[in-house]
């Protein structure tokens, strides 16, 4: 595993104390618990989440908060209603939480953005004004990782992060290639799939390779595998977009070890993801894919992410996607989700928002988006959008921060009236401006934010199913990191069971950024250029 950092999960000060020299102010931290008896004193538990807590993995499991829940819970997940909680995963663990006999919190040994720490001496440098204390281990760590986490919509699981315990795993997939081929993934979140011998392993989860730590990690492993199989790849996969370390990198093993090198678009990586998941490469029947994320570099240089393809016969076809708005200052609107909802308003909505931004701040965007060329159909950023219009974030702290500050704040609506922001609407394109433009407009009308954060949830949804419908098509696939929410992977579980439509997701990967290069993989198997 790694160093872990842990205090009282019942002291609020110990838990502010490690927040400011972790520099991490609101992000949810994770809870370890002695048994699952304690846990079900403080959560209720549901058959499925109980069996992922006491199974081998031993994951951290996202539970809803309760009432009665004794732990700082304010402290631990800051705004949220939930909290991961999870069970010792090692011996050493499990002598620790037995002894203390409470819960502690358990967060990865690190400063926030880099990689676990393994090593004793970096623990001490980086981590020397963090703890308090360290307890070492007489064995070195030669494969750290982070915990897993998972969540469920009923009784489907949703990975949202697959590392300790789940990784890196052998997927039983059929590989017709004599030649090794090693596929890069992409940049966020990212793992690499490298097939040696005609059986497929897929690593696990690195994070984000701008940090120069994570990269060292993510190489230092493909060289590994490299040496552990004595085999280099003869075929390397990179994502389309060239300026992803991933891509770099895979450019520059190729080069090295003679390799041909094939460019694979990030969401039809996504949806071949799900596809080979779930065998589907050998229907007959067309499949609807739907690949909803952040970002993406699309064929026709924009920023895909809000993408409805067609599966039939080896071919992927683009059907529709959502309508492009302004991409405004790069990767700033990522972390900025008042930007997403300033590029998804028409002026006279725009004054609505005015007082989240400085004058100078203002003046200067209002000019950008007069000269921007660059597009995206990002759906990520649609959540931004609304989750600014519905003043719960304009600036994360954290990676979707505002998506999940969205999707706590549509489950606690407890009612049966929300609105269809899409109803009546032609399904050529879907409107993203109509759609928060609606928000807005509703919002300040009056209409509670849990209403308009639940409905908006409930219009993609239908988006979908009438997307499927009007097409005549019996089997959606989903991918991208938007079907990490859980609440729209609910929705979707009702009505195409209503509809007897087959809905598909990734089920042994995430379906964040982590598919891709076992998509990558798929892709180059079955899908003719």
């Amino acid at each position: 595993n790694g160093y872990v950092l842990c205090c009282d999960a019942s002291n609020p000060e110990a838990i502010k104390k490690l927040r400011k020299r972790k520099k991490r102010p609101n992000k949810p931290f994770a809870v370890l618990y002695p048994s699952m008896e304690s846990i079900k004193k403080d959560f209720n538990v549901s058959n499925y989440e109980a069996n992922a807590l006491k199974s081998r993995v031993a994951p951290i499991v996202i539970l809803q908060n309760t009432k009665h829940t004794r732990i700082s819970v304010d402290t631990i997940a800051p705004k949220f209603r939930q909290t991961g909680v999870m069970l010792p995963s090692s011996a050493l663990l499990e002598l620790i939480i037995k002894k203390l006999g409470i819960p502690i919190v358990a967060t990865s040994g690190n400063i926030h953005g880099s990689p676990i720490i393994s090593n004793d001496n970096d623990a001490h440098k980086q981590l020397n004004e963090v703890a308090d204390y360290f307890l070492h281990h007489n064995l070195d760590i030669q494969f750290p990782q982070d915990d897993s986490v998972v969540t469920f919509a009923e009784s489907s699981q949703l990975i949202l992060r697959r590392s300790r315990g789940l990784a890196p795993n052998y997927i039983n997939t059929t590989i017709n290639s004599k030649k090794p081929i090693l596929a890069m993934g992409g940049h966020l979140k990212s793992t690499f799939t490298f097939v040696p011998n005609a059986q497929t392993y897929v690593s696990q989860y690195f994070g984000n390779l701008d940090n120069y730590e994570v990269l060292k990690r993510y190489q230092a492993t493909i060289e590994d595998y490299v040496a552990l199989f004595e085999t280099k790849p003869k075929t390397i996969l990179i994502d389309k977009h060239t300026q992803y370390q991933s891509s770099i990198l895979g450019k520059e093993l190729a080069l090295e070890w003679n390799a041909d090198i094939q460019e694979i678009q990030h969401h039809k990586a996504h949806f071949a993801s799900v596809l080979g998941e779930n065998n589907l490469f050998a229907s007959e029947e067309k499949i609807l894919g739907i690949v909803w994320d952040g970002t993406g570099l699309g064929d026709d240089n924009h920023i895909w992410g809000g993408e409805f393809f067609t599966y039939q016969g080896n071919k992927i076809e683009r059907l529709t996607h959502f309508e492009y708005y302004d991409w405004l200052a790069n990767d700033k609107m990522a972390k900025e989700p008042r930007l997403a909802l300033f590029s998804l308003l028409d002026s006279e909505h725009r004054s609505f928002i005015k007082d989240k931004f400085s004058e100078t701040e203002w003046n200067i965007y209002s000019s950008m988006i007069k000269t921007n060329t660059l597009k995206t159909s990002s759906v990520g950023r649609l959540f931004d959008a609304v989750a600014s219009a519905l003043d719960l974030v304009d600036l994360n702290t954290f990676e979707a921060e505002a998506a999940m500050q969205l999707e706590t704040c549509a489950k606690s609506y407890s009612k049966s009236y929300y609105i269809d922001f899409l109803y009546k609407k032609n399904y050529g394109k879907i409107p993203s401006n109509h759609i928060v433009q609606s928000i807005v407009k509703a919002y300040n009308e009056g209409f509670c934010k849990e209403r308009l954060a639940y409905s908006f949830i409930y219009t993609l949804a239908k988006c979908i199913l009438n997307v499927a419908k009007t097409n005549e098509i019996k089997t959606v696939a989903c991918s991208g990191g938007v079907f990490q929410n859980s609440l729209l992977v609910f929705m979707l579980n009702q009505m195409t069971k209503k509809e007897n439509i087959n809905l598909k997701l990734n089920c042994k990967l995430s379906a964040n950024d982590e598919n891709i290069s076992f998509g990558q993989l798929m892709y180059h198997q079955h899908i003719k250029n």
